[in-house]
């Protein structure tokens, strides 16, 4: 699949598209595509219905700024000061292939993940296909949906231009393992990550539990993790014990397809043993603790986000953390603000906010020792 990808970098073919139903790995194997990519890489994950074009443009002029530093945001800026952006549609796709190809001339890749949000935007749809009437023939445009997308890409599948992968053509494997044994962890939908760890039988055993927990149990948000430790509850996952599960949960177990399921000695159909374990594991949260976390939020947000990660939800903390850090930093509460970042695990000291709060205090620290020299 990495060699079919690979085969879009030609002149000719500009664009591959990725689709599949959620979790069956289309943005894990872009990412370790996107890893061997020989040049610049530019990621947009898009999520929920994006209503306005100007959101589009501006993701893709941020994800090109951190690859390619000096490119600007003239195209967002265009789009969005315009009462009828319609009739700028061309220009504007134009000004980001243009820039694109003067600031990278051996050519660079853009991944463009979760396509399905822009069907409700037909005037995002059509800057798109401008975007790749004009993309740069040394470049490469990846597009991750999880539907067919309202594209016009009949020309460029007619003249070769376009590589198609669907998600019943890969299957998540060793060759998109990293060495070591660990897995890229780039998929929107759990189901990817667990269906890693089901055909894991080539891995080291201890690796896949801890991917497993690091890069997706601990993220699970509470009432998500308290449905699957149900579901791993059950003596099996037929249609009499689903009954007594509440209709989330039952849906649950349906969508999680054969791939997360096993057979027991009795032929029945069962959790994999693997996600069986780490749901039962020291990683389940403890329901007392984030119910007591829950009542502090109101009042005590500070303690809340302390309480949720004691009880293993860095998911529910995360959520907590800018106004915690702001809180604390008016109150100059320098130690209680590093302990507190301490707490997170690994994967979530990437988000957003926590490398936010990190400058945050980063600059208290800094004001802090300027103010001890002034005196």
């Amino acid at each position: 699949m990495l060699a079919r990808l690979a085969a879009g970098r030609a002149p000719e073919r500009l664009v591959s598209l990725l689709q599949g139903p959620p979790g069956c790995g289309k943005s894990s194997l872009a990412a370790a595509y996107a890893a061997s990519f020989p040049g610049p890489v530019a990621w947009v994950t898009l999520s929920g219905p994006l209503a306005e074009l100007a959101d589009l443009v501006e993701a893709c002029c941020q994800a090109l700024a951190i690859a390619l530093p000096g490119f600007s945001d003239h195209a967002a800026r265009l789009l969005r000061g315009e009462p009828d952006p319609a009739r700028l549609l061309r220009h504007a796709a134009g000004l980001v292939a243009n820039e694109l190809e003067a600031l990278a001339p051996t050519g660079a890749l853009l991944v463009i993940d979760g396509l399905e949000a822009l069907a409700g935007s037909p005037s995002a749809l059509e800057w798109l296909e401008h975007l790749v009437d004009f993309f740069p023939p040394e470049g490469q445009l990846v597009l991750v949906s999880r539907a067919k997308p309202a594209l016009r890409l009949a020309p460029l599948r007619l003249s070769g231009g376009l590589v198609e992968l669907e998600g019943q053509d890969w299957t998540l494997d060793a060759a998109i393992a990293e060495p070591g044994g660990q897995v890229h962890a780039q998929a929107a939908g759990w189901m990817a990550a667990v269906a890693w760890a089901a055909r894991a039988g080539a891995w080291d055993p201890g690796a896949v539990q801890t991917f497993l927990r690091e890069s997706w149990l601990d993220l699970v948000p509470a009432p998500r993790r308290a449905a699957l430790a149900q579901l791993a509850a059950l003596p099996d996952l037929e249609p009499g014990s689903l009954a007594a599960l509440p209709r989330e949960q039952a849906a649950l177990a349906l969508d999680a397809g054969d791939v997360l399921l096993a057979r027991d000695t009795a032929g029945r159909r069962v959790l994999h043993p693997l996600l069986r374990e780490l749901l039962g594991g020291p990683a389940a949260s403890d329901d007392a603790a984030l119910t007591r976390a829950a009542t502090l939020e109101a009042e005590a947000p500070v303690d809340a986000l302390s309480a949720y990660l004691e009880a293993g939800a860095p998911a529910e903390a995360l959520r907590l953390l800018v106004p915690v850090a702001l809180e604390l930093v008016e109150r100059g509460a320098v130690e209680r603000l590093a302990r507190l970042l301490e707490g997170f695990p690994p994967p979530t000291r990437e988000r957003a906010a926590w490398q936010w709060a990190r400058g945050e205090l980063g600059r208290l620290r800094g004001a802090l020792a300027e103010a001890e020299a002034a005196y």
